[in-house]
Formats: structure tokens, sequence, C-alpha cells
């Protein structure tokens, strides 16, 4: 009878370690298999996350880029837009919503601010270059109601949208003088162009270090009317 009781004892443990065996040798496999159902399926993921990616960025892109890849409002001008359209003849715009210049608010906000300021000036912008005799009226920050002038070889103009500004230099009683002017200021009330001409350089800073004879306009200069070719002459640096 112990026999039989140890018989009986000993089977089912045996049946369990068969078994467990048989479950680890089982879960061994499928383990194996499963980590490579879960690379493909991290693999097809990530793919599918880059093309939801890509679809968004599609969608949004076009309207931020567009102005960059076909800029179709010309602003850069000598005598920046929209004082370049007025003076062309072109109708100045009206609508300065970023949508309909196909530019960025903050383009669109200086647009608007540059058209405000030359209706109230009342005079488009006029066009010269670096070698033009320009004369400025314009009013003095401290004392605004005593209009002053400068009249000056302009030997530098930088176009930069609403901080465009020119610089002119002048000889007076010996001393060189040179003052610097914003085309939209508000306290610019007029600008002439006296002598329309231009050098073979962009910016005649060399003058600096020519003598004061090459810079010298007198107060009392006489406007000339510009070619009628419309042929701009190019001048050399000489006494005007």
């Amino acid at each position: 009878q112990q026999q039989q009781q140890e018989q009986q004892s000993s089977t089912p443990n045996s049946v369990l370690s068969s078994s467990a065996q048989a479950s680890r040798t089982a879960s061994a496999s499928p383990t194996h298999l499963t980590g490579e159902s879960k690379a493909q399926q991290d693999l097809a993921y990530r793919a599918q996350f880059e093309r939801l990616l890509q679809q968004q960025q599609e969608q949004q892109q076009p309207a931020a880029f567009q102005f960059e890849q076909s800029p179709t409002v010309p602003m850069e001008c000598t005598s920046e837009s929209p004082a370049a359209a007025a003076g062309s003849g072109a109708a100045a715009p009206t609508d300065f919503t970023p949508q309909a210049l196909q530019t960025h608010l903050i383009r669109a906000l200086e647009l608007e601010e540059m058209q405000r300021r030359l209706q109230q000036r009342g005079q488009p912008l006029p066009t010269f270059f670096a070698g033009s005799v320009v004369r400025v009226h314009f009013l003095d920050a401290l004392d605004s109601d005593k209009p002053r002038s400068f009249i000056g070889l302009c030997i530098a103009v930088n176009n930069n949208h609403l901080s465009s500004n020119f610089v002119l230099r002048n000889a007076i009683e010996g001393a060189t003088v040179e003052a610097r002017f914003f085309h939209y200021s508000p306290l610019v009330t007029k600008i002439e162009v006296l002598m329309l001409a231009r050098r073979r350089r962009a910016k005649l800073w060399y003058l600096r270090d020519k003598p004061d004879k090459y810079s010298a306009i007198g107060q009392n200069f006489a406007p000339t009317n510009p070619p009628a070719s419309g042929k701009i002459p190019v001048k050399k640096y000489d006494k005007m």
C-alpha cells in the first residue's frame, strides 16, 4: 500500500514537471515570434506617423511659404512702394490685408503705415539716386513751428521698407556736413530733386576722402530738368 501511495504521489509531480517543460518550450517559440511581430508593428506605426506628419506639413506649408517662393508685390525700388507705384502712375493699393498683398502680417502693416504717411504729406516720393542733388524741407523735432531745409549731394540710399533713408552731404563754410533723412518720417514735409543724376557706384563714401569741393552744393543751386530722352546721366565726381 505504501508503494502504491508513493507511485500515486509521484505521478502528478512527473506530469506537472512534463507539462511545465512543455509550456516552457511552447512559450519560448511564441515569445520570439511576438518580438518579430512587434518590430514589424513598430515599423508600420512609424511609417504611418511619418506619412501623417508629411500630409499635415503639405497642408500648412503653401500658405506660409507662398510669398518667399513667388513674390508678386514689387516693393523694392529707389523709392519704395506705394510711393513707387504712385510715381509710376499705377494705382496705390487700398486693401492692405496679408491675403491681398500675398505677404506676411508685419509687411502688410508696414505698407499701410507707409501709405498713410505719404497721404498726410500729400507728395509721392520722388525717384533719385546716389549722385543726385536733393533739397529736403523738414520740421525741427524741438521747434516744429520753424520749417527748415537742407540741400546736399545724395551719397547713399538705403531701402528698408518703413525705415528707408538717404544721406546728403554738403560743405558749408569750410565744414563738411552729412545729414540722414528718412523717406517716411513725419518731420519731412517735402523732398525736391534739383538735379537727377547717378554715379558709377551705389554708395559714394569715397567722397569723405576727397576735398570739399567735390561735394560742395550752393544754397542757390538752380534746379535742372531731367533729360528728355529719359536716360539718367552718369556723372563722375566733380565740382557742382
